[in-house]
């Protein structure tokens, strides 16, 4: 038998295998900011929803409220004054860090149960 054993891929080869989803921000009330992975700072969301993808960060005011939809069924709700990155946003998996205030998660699949 000539077959070679099967290798494992490097980490980063199978992480950038992994298709980025993107994800819909509605604005809620005024005062809502976002920073995308190629901001410097926080910008005003102007419009009434965006698209917005992994590593963008949402800062919400004393006003401000937000809901992100993302295309893998998770719809979150960010509270007024909080502070919300989209970390991770793929077809099975969404990984989300709230650095302050609060949020409302309604997921689609929770640990391969619906």
């Amino acid at each position: 038998n000539n077959q070679k054993p099967a290798q494992n891929k490097p980490y980063t080869e199978i992480k950038n295998e992994t298709v980025s989803q993107s994800s819909l921000l509605t604005v809620i009330n005024n005062n809502v900011q976002v920073k995308t992975k190629e901001d410097t700072e926080l910008k005003e969301v102007l419009d009434k929803s965006m698209t917005v993808y992994a590593g963008t960060a949402i800062k919400t005011s004393l006003t401000g409220r937000a809901v992100v939809e993302a295309e893998n069924g998770t719809t979150t709700a960010i509270d007024k004054n909080s502070e919300f990155t989209i970390e991770e946003a793929g077809e099975n998996k969404s990984v989300i860090y709230l650095a302050a205030g609060s949020l409302w998660a309604k997921l689609q699949k929770v640990f391969g149960w619906r």
